[in-house]
């Protein structure tokens, strides 16, 4: 409740099912107080219910699954917020960030019944992926053009990682083996503190930390207060408690030559004494690189007014996983577009026929690619509507084979969902739906396509 006021839960409901939204209601005189977060344990142990606490006579699916917050509204049901999961992860809780937004959930890997959701990502997986020890002339630090030791780190994941409160070390260990001075340099947000999903931050180990900002504003490459050894020691990354993130140690190393992981973030390392590549994928010549898979996406046909909206995919099989990065071909129609994670819009000025070409690329040397050329069909929307005996109102459509259509309701436009009335697949080229008109004085129809 975020509200100022306290509110009865008395007549409302909760169910797993949106065609039995008033299978479970709450029982009588449960409150929820201003600013309190009230738990439900939905275990099928409807007899543990107390005053204070309320057990729901079903369970929530595992994995995937759905649960709706219901009330009655001129005696019919009226969902007052849902939640629709997919894919949960065991031990992970599911909803929204910051409390109590409605327009966007996710995944939890800190779980926090009772209490506000914490938005945090899981603990970091970073690699120490690559490292220099001797550069007199291969790389230029672009802060001063001075040659000097570097490392990069690398990020595995799919999304970004903040590295602020995080240590760095060329860190040593004692007689007995353990590691000391984990914490000889601290990350802040006042330097370079970001790796974006899959990619990569060079750190110039050079003893010149007040680099670290040009001019107030983060350079893009990380200063350390420590040098490398070309002689072999360690290099640490750390969590604020000591945690070792990512280690490695190194022996004698050779001017110019820098050693690393291959491929990226693999516990194997190489010398790389032909294909330096800081701030990017090793690699090794004569080591292949396979081209990624786009997933299949078909042709579509969509109506005019529409917009047509999907999420590309593709896998690959180069471990770890190389950043894949999605575009269209040249020549797409105009208005038409993908981001670079796959995300594909367009809202057609016209009806017609479009062939777009899909493609995705990863950041392997060489990059390859692949592609899928779909078939869009922009359709006219033919519609009518009349009323039949001046009780049925008759709803009829132009459709296309195949796909499946939904007609929704609402008595007011102002009122935030609509009430799902009819779903349908097309055998031909119409759909009609009829329903009364003889009880509120005004309604609002939607027709939609389901697939």
């Amino acid at each position: 409740n975020s509200g100022t006021n306290s509110v009865s839960l008395d007549g409302l409901y909760l169910s797993t099912n949106y065609t039995s939204l008033t299978s479970w209601a709450f029982p009588t005189g449960h409150v929820v107080n201003p600013g309190q977060f009230l738990v439900v344990f939905c275990d099928s142990e409807p007899g543990e219910t107390t005053s204070n606490e309320a057990h729901t006579d079903f369970r929530l699916a595992a994995i995937s699954g759905s649960i709706a917050l219901s009330r009655l509204f001129t005696n019919a049901p009226q969902v007052m917020d849902y939640v629709n999961y997919a894919g949960l992860h065991v031990d992970r809780s599911y909803g929204s960030y910051p409390d109590g937004q409605p327009f966007d959930r996710q995944e939890f890997f800190y779980v926090t019944p009772g209490g506000t959701n914490d938005g945090r990502a899981a603990p970091l997986t970073v690699f120490i992926n690559e490292w220099m020890a001797g550069n007199t002339s291969t790389l230029a630090d672009p802060a001063d053009g001075n040659f000097e030791d570097w490392f990069e780190l690398y990020n595995p994941a799919t999304h970004a990682v903040d590295l602020a409160g995080y240590y760095l070390s060329d860190s040593s260990t004692n007689a007995a083996g353990v590691v000391t001075n984990k914490f000889q340099f601290l990350i802040t947000t006042n330097m370079a503190h970001l790796i974006p999903a899959q990619g990569y931050l060079l750190v110039w180990a050079d003893n010149e930390t007040g680099q670290n900002l040009s001019a107030g504003v983060p350079r893009p490459d990380l200063h350390v207060s420590f040098a490398l050894s070309l002689g072999g020691e360690a290099i640490g990354l750390f969590a604020a408690d000591g945690m070792p993130i990512d280690r490695v140690t190194f022996g004698p190393q050779t001017n110019n030559v820098s050693r690393g992981r291959f491929p990226d973030g693999a516990p194997d390392l190489y010398f790389m004494p032909t294909s330096v590549s800081p701030r990017a994928a090793n690699y090794l010549p004569g080591f292949s690189n396979a081209a990624p898979v786009l997933t299949s996406i078909g042709n579509k046909a969509i109506y005019m007014g529409q917009t047509l909206a999907f999420t590309a995919t593709a896998t690959d099989s180069d471990l770890p996983a190389q950043a894949l990065t999605f575009s269209l071909d040249p020549t797409p129609p105009a208005g038409a577009s993908i981001s670079g994670a796959g995300a594909f819009s367009w809202t057609p000025a016209g009806v017609g026929a479009s062939t777009i070409t899909i493609r995705v690329s990863d950041n392997g040397v060489p990059a390859k690619s692949d592609f899928e050329s779909i078939l869009v069909e922009v359709l006219a929307l033919d519609f009518t509507s009349s009323v039949r005996n001046g009780n049925n109102l008759e709803l009829t459509w132009g459709t296309r084979a195949g796909k499946s259509y939904a007609v929704d309701y609402k008595a007011d436009l102002n009122t935030e969902n609509w009430t799902a009335l009819w779903t349908n697949t097309a055998t031909g080229n119409s759909l009609s739906f009829t329903n009364g008109t003889t009880a509120p004085p005004q309604g609002f129809f939607r027709i939609r396509t389901v697939q």
